[in-house]
């Protein structure tokens, strides 16, 4: 007979295998086919199963006794292909929830039947593998249902709050959650190279499934050493697996009147050729600042507030962040700035300046720490 604490692991991973493909199927169900096309609708639970969260840490827990979690691999979905994208996130984000609630129910019902009347139950009754498995799916799913209500990202209680709170309130929620996250994966990008790594090959395989091949996504530098190009809606993941996109990985040898060639002899045909490299930026495009009919040397002022210049007046110059979006970074420094203005037209200033005291005692900071590229 199969004992309780392998009965719990084999109930825990179905449970959250049938999760997973709820997220998905309602996705697909409200316009999003992500899922399917990187064939996460399978009942194949070795499509789903995390090695981590389905299988090793549970089993921990479980023959330690205490209370035991478990994940899958997370169904890709594309909340911009949802024909309601605020509306119908929200029911994808409940799908997982809900289903593991209707499979606690239909278990319950089932040891309800199999137990009979609870005063009158025999040891047999209590140990028929009928009532054992629908006793532990009953608890695993309830266990599972309400720990993912937790309103925690990446949990789909965070979902729901998001959607059910007012835009402006989601919007900022959503924004500080996608922060956290982004500098989580910095960090660990960090710490732990190789395991990230691995982390967003395998993101990458699940996408493009047969037509993956690992010479194009792994690159000669650790996550985070240089830019890292997200693809949040998988659009180019699609068109690789619709055939309608390629990938070429290579050294190129010169550019040629039609085209591309590369070391090897293959030659890469282009109406349009993007370079990416090479790039000299200068400070302020070279533009020459003066300051009391001295010339500026900006390489002798410290930043602050990653827009104003040490003893420099009324001159911002915005730099957004290097491991994450540019464009985060400038719009808090922008909203930052515009608070200045607004200060100084309350107190009716014309001048403002970052000023720093000759004997200061700061120490400058590689910019560019980490990183391994020439370009940015």
């Amino acid at each position: 007979m199969i004992s309780d604490e392998v009965l719990l692991l084999i109930v825990l991973v179905g449970a959250v295998v049938l999760h997973e493909i709820a997220h998905g199927a309602v996705a697909l169900a409200f316009g999003d086919t992500t899922a399917r096309d990187a064939g996460r609708l399978s009942l194949n639970p070795i499509k789903h199963i995390d090695p981590v969260g389905s299988i090793i840490l549970p089993a921990m827990a479980i023959f330690a006794g205490v209370p035991a979690i478990g994940w899958a691999k997370p169904v890709p979905v594309n909340v911009s292909r949802l024909r309601d994208p605020r509306r119908d996130s929200l029911y994808v984000s409940l799908a997982g929830p809900a289903t593991n609630f209707v499979l606690m129910a239909i278990a319950a019902v089932i040891a309800h039947a199999a137990l009979g009347d609870p005063y009158t139950a025999s040891r047999d009754t209590l140990s028929s593998p009928v009532f054992r498995v629908a006793l532990a799916a009953a608890l695993v799913n309830l266990g599972l249902g309400v720990f993912n209500l937790l309103p925690i990202p990446p949990l789909d209680g965070s979902a729901l709050i998001e959607r059910v709170l007012p835009e402006r309130w989601a919007y900022a929620l959503t924004r500080a959650k996608n922060s956290r996250l982004q500098n989580m994966l910095i960090k660990r990008s960090r710490q732990k190279p190789e395991a990230v790594a691995r982390f967003l090959q395998g993101q990458v395989r699940d996408q493009l499934g047969k037509d993956y091949r690992a010479e194009h996504f792994t690159p000669p530098y650790n996550p985070w050493e240089q830019r890292m190009c997200l693809i949040p809606d998988g659009d180019l993941f699609t068109a690789i697996r619709e055939h309608r996109a390629e990938i070429v990985t290579g050294e190129i040898e010169r550019v040629e009147t039609d085209g591309v060639r590369l070391a090897d002899g293959t030659h890469l045909s282009a109406d349009i050729i993007v370079t990416a490299t090479g790039l000299k930026l200068a400070v302020l495009g070279n533009v020459s600042v003066s300051l009391d009919g001295a010339p500026v040397d900006f390489s002798e002022h410290f930043y602050y507030r990653n827009c104003m210049f040490s003893n420099v007046p009324n001159l911002a110059a915005l730099f957004g962040y290097l491991n994450a979006g540019w464009t985060l970074r400038v719009d808090m420094v922008s909203n930052w700035l515009c608070r200045l203005f607004t200060q100084m037209d309350a107190w009716n200033m014309q001048v403002a300046t970052a000023v720093l005291p000759a004997d200061h005692a700061l120490e400058e900071e590689d910019l560019l720490w980490g990183f391994s590229s020439g370009y940015l």
